[in-house]
C-alpha cells in the first residue's frame, strides 16, 4: 500500500520526539509499553534508555525496517491498526498512540478505542496525542469515548506548531493527553 509516509521522507528526520511523552514517562516507573503507530520509534529509543520494555506497531515497511535496527523482531509488528488483534500482544502497562487517529474515520476511531479498552487491564496508562481538525471527529469526541469506557484524564496540553519535516510548511494544532484506566 502506498501512503504519504511510504517515500521515507518523514522517517528521515530522526528527531521527531514528543516532549509530552518524554516528560510524562520520566515520572512513571518503567514497565512494558506498546507504541501504536510508532513510525521510526523515536520516542521508544528514549524509553529504552529509561528502562522500558518496548513493543512497536506500524504499518509502513520502512518504519519496521528502522525499528528492527534496535528492537528484537518479536517486539515489532507490521500491521494496520484498524484491523490489529490486540489480544495477540503481551500485556502492557502503557500505550502510546501518537498522532494516529487522524488517519481513521469516526467509526474506525470508536472501534479502535473499544479494542484497546477490551485488552487493557485496570490501571493501564495511555498517552494519546491527537491533531485538531484533521478528521471527521473532534478531540472532545475522542475524550468522551475514553471517559465512557472508564478512562480517567490525568493531564492534557494543547499545542500549536509549524511543521517543516515533510511537504510544504504547515501549521499543526492538537492535544497531548495522559490517561489511566479505572477498574
Amino acid at each position: 500500500m502506498i501512503t504519504p509516509y511510504s517515500d521515507g521522507i518523514f522517517y528521515a528526520v530522526k528527531n521527531h520526539v514528543n516532549p509530552f511523552i518524554l516528560e510524562t514517562v520520566s515520572k512513571i516507573a518503567p514497565g512494558r509499553v506498546i507504541d501504536l503507530g510508532c513510525g521510526a520509534g523515536n520516542n521508544l529509543r528514549h524509553m529504552i534508555d529509561l528502562g522500558w520494555d518496548v513493543y512497536a506497531v506500524d504499518r509502513e515497511k520502512i518504519a519496521i525496517d528502522m525499528l528492527n535496527e534496535f528492537l528484537p523482531s518479536d517486539h515489532v509488528f507490521c500491521c494496520d491498526l484498524r484491523c490489529m488483534d490486540f489480544s495477540k500482544l503481551p500485556n502492557w502497562n502503557l500505550i502510546l498512540c501518537n498522532y494516529v487517529l487522524q488517519h481513521f474515520t469516526r467509526v474506525e476511531m470508536t472501534e479502535f478505542i473499544e479494542r484497546i479498552n477490551m485488552t487493557s487491564r485496570a490501571n493501564c496508562m495511555m498517552i494519546l496525542s491527537v491533531f485538531e481538525n484533521r478528521s471527521d471527529f473532534s478531540v472532545d469526541e475522542v475524550f468522551l469515548e475514553l471517559k465512557n469506557l472508564n478512562w480517567q484524564l490525568k493531564n492534557s496540553e494543547k499545542w500549536s506548531r509549524m511543521d517543516t519535516s515533510h511537504g510544504d510548511p504547515h501549521q499543526h494544532e492538537g492535544v497531548d493527553s495522559f490517561w489511566i484506566k479505572s477498574s
